[in-house]
């Protein structure tokens, strides 16, 4: 299989666009002795994130009628329980991977 180089810098570029605006806010606040307000505020953004990421997912649409998905919901739990604990996006994302996986693998999702 071979890749088209336009494709190979489609990809490039868009990966640079997507981590351009992730990094350059880390990289430009390194040096910088933030007060502890703002650092405080900032270590709840994994838990506002994981929130606003698995919302959606929670949710199962069909026929006009909302419900919970519970497979879904069953793998929120552990992950919500390691970003409360430890406030690392990281990690939360990694269990919450996981649980849905061993879900899955069970069966149940």
């Amino acid at each position: 299989m071979s890749v088209s180089d336009k494709l190979l810098l489609a990809a490039l570029g868009g990966m640079l666009v997507t981590l351009l605006p992730r990094i350059l806010p880390f990289l430009l606040v390194r040096g910088l002795r933030l007060p502890e307000p703002v650092r405080k505020w900032l270590s709840f953004i994994p838990l506002c994130l994981l929130g606003a990421l698995v919302m959606e997912s929670l949710l199962m649409h069909e026929g006009g009628r909302t419900a919970l998905d519970l497979p879904a919901l069953l793998a929120l739990l552990p992950a919500l329980l390691v970003a409360a604990w430890t406030r690392s996006l990281l990690l939360t994302v990694a269990v919450g991977i996981a649980a849905m996986a061993l879900l899955r693998l069970a069966g149940i999702g």
